[in-house]
């Protein structure tokens, strides 16, 4: 009767943390809903992108109105026929030059706030991460609690069964004092999960930026899927992560940079247009000489360039460094990636080992040895030892299944979808 109610008790518990779980399903990600919404380091990084969207300039070609003419060089309130000279330029090699300059500046800020927007974009990862496996471990702590708290209330009752077989003098004191020092220690273990229970939701009300939120709320363990996709498809997936998108804006933005610094060493090319009007001595204002002239000058930037080409070996530098980045971010994510996957599979076959065979063996032999025990075929040691064997057991599903969790948040925040 003991352990068939012992039983019944179990399959209730276990059928209302269902209920539970499928009442509040959204619960999770409204909770990262509430951390994206509120984090600040979000707030900065919007607020750095729209920054440097506003300094985007649209690329230009050579059709476009960009004809740099000198303004003739008139004296304020002087007439074409009084002034003895004026002139007219026209820099060929500037007007050549400026589309591409106004073009790579252009690419040079798109590529810093596309930069911008994936660090955003990673940092939202993380967070989600750090909300999803936060919410695992309040979830195996307050299971943990339960599991506890029920194991002791089993324990109570077998310490009324040990006090009537001391009575009819079928045990001994001593089975009695094992049975209190057993739940001591189950005493202390659910003093610390509760401990730990309450570190964990401040850290986590903390997390999402809500300190002042209900402590009362359940947490719901995030959802785990019976499979994933392939490592192969996670890895072609993991190509597109934030970071590495943000590492390849970063190089484009350093090549536009080589690319402008490099124009400094195009020669420059001037067409001069002048004219002259030159009156004749002692004759009316109406008869004089028109002069014009025209040339073209060549400037070599042989001083410049020499003085240019220590930034252009800088910018060259800053190149190469970021693609050695991007190279080495690519290989330490795909190791982690690996190493991650690796975990999932290892955690999802533990973990159903334990839900289908070692904890239905551990209830069994409980089962059991409660009935040979009330028939004096068992002692309290294997009493005992049936009891901890079921807790431990129990135990390590729980912290299994929240590991997994854990585990599929870091596959989430790595590839961004894994079905």
């Amino acid at each position: 009767m003991f352990h068939q109610h012992r039983r019944r008790g179990m399959r209730n518990a276990l059928a209302l943390l269902v209920l539970a779980h499928a009442l509040c399903a959204q619960q999770p990600e409204w909770w990262v809903h509430q951390a994206l919404r509120q984090n600040p380091t979000l707030a900065a990084l919007q607020a750095r992108w729209q920054a440097a969207s506003q300094r985007i300039v649209p690329g230009m070609t050579p059709a476009d109105p960009m004809l740099m003419l000198g303004v003739a060089n008139f004296p304020p309130g002087a007439s074409l026929r009084s002034e003895p000279m004026g002139m007219l330029m026209l820099g060929l090699g500037q007007m050549l030059a400026w589309p591409t300059i106004y073009t790579l500046r252009g690419e040079e800020a798109s590529a810093e706030a596309r930069s911008i927007q994936l660090q955003q974009h990673a940092y939202e990862r993380w967070l989600r991460q750090q909300v999803l496996s936060t919410l695992a471990q309040l979830w195996e702590t307050r299971r943990q609690q339960e599991f506890l708290r029920y194991t002791l209330e089993l324990l109570a009752r077998a310490d009324s069964l040990v006090a009537q077989r001391i009575a009819v003098g079928a045990a001994s004191q001593r089975d009695f004092f094992r049975l209190q020092l057993e739940r001591s220690r189950l005493q202390a273990d659910f003093l610390a999960e509760r401990e730990r229970e309450r570190s964990l939701r401040a850290s986590f009300l903390q997390l999402v930026g809500d300190e002042s939120a209900d402590s009362s709320w359940e947490p719901v363990l995030p959802s785990i899927p019976d499979a994933i996709a392939p490592l192969p498809v996670l890895e072609q997936r993991l190509r597109s992560h934030p970071i590495l998108e943000a590492a390849r804006a970063d190089s484009l933005r350093a090549a536009a940079a080589v690319q402008l610094a490099r124009l400094w060493f195009l020669p420059e090319i001037t067409v001069k247009l002048q004219y002259a009007y030159r009156p004749a001595p002692m004759a009316p204002a109406t008869t004089g000489t028109s002069l014009v002239s025209a040339g073209i000058e060549l400037g070599l930037p042989l001083f410049s360039s020499r003085r240019q080409l220590p930034a252009v070996h800088e910018r060259s530098w800053q190149l190469e460094e970021r693609r050695a980045e991007l190279a080495a971010r690519l290989l330490e994510l795909h190791a982690l990636l690996r190493q991650t996957y690796a975990r999932w599979e290892s955690l999802r076959d533990r973990e159903r080992l334990y839900r289908t065979q070692l904890l239905p063996q551990a209830e069994a032999l409980l089962d059991a040895t409660l009935a040979n025990y009330q028939t004096g075929q068992a002692d309290v040691d294997a009493l005992l030892a049936a009891y901890l064997e079921l807790y431990q057991s129990h135990r390590e599903w729980l912290r299994l299944r929240a590991e997994l969790a854990q585990t599929v948040a870091s596959l989430e925040a790595l590839c961004g979808t894994i079905m």
